[in-house]
């Protein structure tokens, strides 16, 4: 089964179990996370031979700053506003790069909260890495 193919709550269990990787990461949602979040589209359309990623925005990791009762690493924390987080995603990935960058979007719901499976594809070899408008994000591989 491809990393796409699995569910959000299928991709928290693997999280949880392996850690983030190349092609996962959890992303906490807050009004102010548009730019990692686009930094991690940005590096999982242009990591050669990866195939993309899947970003779960809504999920958050427990740290020294946020902690949740289940004592496991990933949590849902979730997405209060699906529609407009989706909406402020896609439109940026529209124009913020110097190509438009077009993730498949999927809202699932995971413990009962709201959680966006961002799915991202690779960018054709033939074409140019896509470079922020602002800076160049080829490296930046961030998590909120």
């Amino acid at each position: 089964m491809y990393i796409e193919e699995c569910s959000a709550e299928e991709l928290l269990s693997k999280l949880n179990e392996l850690d983030e990787c190349d092609a996962i990461e959890a992303k906490a949602y807050s009004t102010d996370s548009s730019r990692t979040l686009l930094e991690t589209v940005c590096s999982m359309s242009n990591e050669p031979g990866l195939g993309g990623g899947v970003i779960l925005l809504g999920i958050a990791e427990n740290n020294a700053e946020v902690k949740d009762a289940s004592g496991k690493r990933y949590f849902v924390e979730g997405v209060d506003d699906p529609d407009t987080a989706q909406l402020d995603l896609v439109t940026q990935c529209k124009s913020v790069f110097n190509s438009p960058v077009y993730p498949t979007v999927k809202v699932e719901k995971v413990h009962g909260k709201t959680v966006l499976k961002i799915i991202v594809d690779e960018l054709p070899h033939h074409e140019n890495h896509y470079i922020s408008r602002k800076r160049d994000c080829r490296r930046a591989h961030t998590v909120a």
